[in-house]
């Protein structure tokens, strides 16, 4: 099923060679997973409080550019979460053109794990959380 959002290139996310800067394109893909932790019911207030009991950091990150993408471009930003253990969970995202045939332009991967932020062990993940797997896991 997944989740996707569209976004439209902004020329301060360009370069000097005038493509999306490296770094902008996981910014793109957290603001696709912000959004579908809203989609489900999720409070982004709440989540990304410093004072939270539980926080998910991300502990491996890659994204594979295959095409440019310039100031303008209308880019659809899709996701897939999938469960690795209790207390794991990994995103693929794709960034695709968006026209009538989509052309992929980046793939990215996220790994996160659940943690207490006091005691920094694991945690399994909590309610919210596997809700939003199931929601957006094929």
């Amino acid at each position: 099923m997944g989740f996707s959002i569209d976004h439209q290139v902004r020329f301060h996310e360009t370069d000097a060679a005038g493509v999306l800067y490296f770094a902008h394109g996981l910014a793109l893909c957290h603001t696709a997973y912000e959004d579908s932790l809203q989609a489900v019911g999720i409070n982004l207030s709440d989540f990304f409080r410093a004072a939270a009991e539980i926080a998910y950091p991300i502990i491996h990150t890659s994204m594979d550019y295959r095409r440019p993408m310039h100031c303008g471009d209308r880019v659809t930003i899709s996701l897939q979460p999938t469960r690795l253990d209790i207390s794991t969970f990994e995103i693929s995202y794709s960034l695709s053109q968006q026209s009538d045939q989509a052309v992929l332009l980046a793939q990215a991967l996220t790994r996160h794990v659940c943690i207490d932020t006091q005691s920094r062990t694991r945690l399994p993940l909590p309610a919210p959380m596997e809700d939003w797997l199931k929601r957006w896991a094929d």
